[in-house]
């Protein structure tokens, strides 16, 4: 994605400004996010995808660049779960993950579908980070044998500017009203209380996760925390791990829903249908996200009553990364 803004900040900056027909044409087949317009039903089975960087309200970038919003996701997860002439929902994720905010958001929706009714996870070939955040809320999730999930945990950067500031002969003055006020700027030395706020905010946010996954996944928190190492497993691995439920591709489990993928939907792998998930404009039917202002603390996962999920916990054989 970030090669995809180079190519579009360096073109422009060239003098060229494509019009909208070239745009459109550059854009047209792309399965990146979601389009409401054109999501596809066969018979009683859904089919959503989930492609790209998940980027919080991505507006026009979900097509242009290659991101996915999760609130508009969120919202097709939920008016697919609430449609009574949907039985199952089969989910097409390919993606390396992306911004805490949404996240969150999507899964509630997958945890919210799963319960009324039965959803497949098809990893189809990534869901890694917010993706398998997301994923670990499904009733199932299948993944074939080169398709990779993981990376557990959460990453936060900061650029420290202040040394090339000086050498440019800037010198910022940060004012603050109290101590703790937007510590973390870019003229300033990410340490002490900057450095420390940051690492509680980015270790509360890593437990959220391992907690969405714990309960996803049915599982303890001390085997849920065993995975979020950061690492990724392949096939097999992951399935072994209880990452995943077994081996399989996103026509297997259509094949076994009796529906037939249409190979035209996605020219260079005839084994995928698309219907993509995220739309500029798409209407939001989710509440504000509370963790906004609040991070819950950290519990074993409840008991689930949905018919549509695993009965028993999964006891995960123990396999490297």
């Amino acid at each position: 994605m970030y090669d995809r803004l180079q190519e579009i900040i360096s073109e422009r900056a060239s003098g060229f400004k494509p019009d909208l027909a070239e745009i459109e044409a550059r854009i047209d087949g792309r399965t990146y996010g979601a389009d409401p317009e054109t999501e596809t039903q066969d018979g009683d089975v859904r089919v959503i995808a989930l492609h790209g960087v998940l980027i919080s309200r991505a507006g026009m970038f979900d097509q242009m660049s290659g991101a996915t919003t999760p609130q508009a996701f969120a919202s097709l997860v939920r008016q697919a779960a609430d449609d009574p002439a949907v039985a199952t929902i089969v989910l097409d994720l390919d993606s390396p993950g992306g911004t805490v905010s949404g996240t969150q958001l999507a899964a509630e929706a997958m945890s919210y579908a799963a319960g009324k009714k039965k959803v497949v996870a098809c990893i189809n070939d990534m869901a890694c980070s917010a993706a398998y955040w997301i994923a670990s809320a499904a009733s199932e999730i299948v993944m074939p044998t080169n398709a990779t999930v993981g990376s557990i945990g959460v990453i936060g950067t900061h650029v420290d500017r202040s040394k090339a500031f000086a050498q440019a002969g800037l010198k910022h003055t940060i004012i603050r009203s109290t101590p703790g006020k937007a510590l973390g700027q870019p003229s300033e030395a990410m340490s002490g209380p900057a450095l420390e706020q940051a690492q509680a905010r980015v270790d509360a946010l890593h437990a959220e996760f391992v907690q969405a996954v714990a309960t996803g996944r049915n599982v303890s928190l001390e085997t849920a925390g065993s995975w979020a190492t950061g690492d990724t497993w392949l096939g097999q691995a992951a399935v072994d791990a209880g990452l995943a439920d077994r081996i399989g591709s996103i026509s297997t489990v259509l094949a076994e829903l009796s529906v037939q993928p249409d190979a035209s939907q996605h020219p260079d792998e005839s084994d995928v249908i698309v219907i993509p998930a995220a739309a500029t404009g798409q209407p939001l039917t989710e509440q504000p996200d509370p963790t906004a202002t609040a991070i819950p603390g950290v519990q074993n996962p409840p008991s689930d009553p949905s018919p549509f999920r695993r009965s028993a916990p999964i006891q995960p054989r123990r396999h490297p990364p």
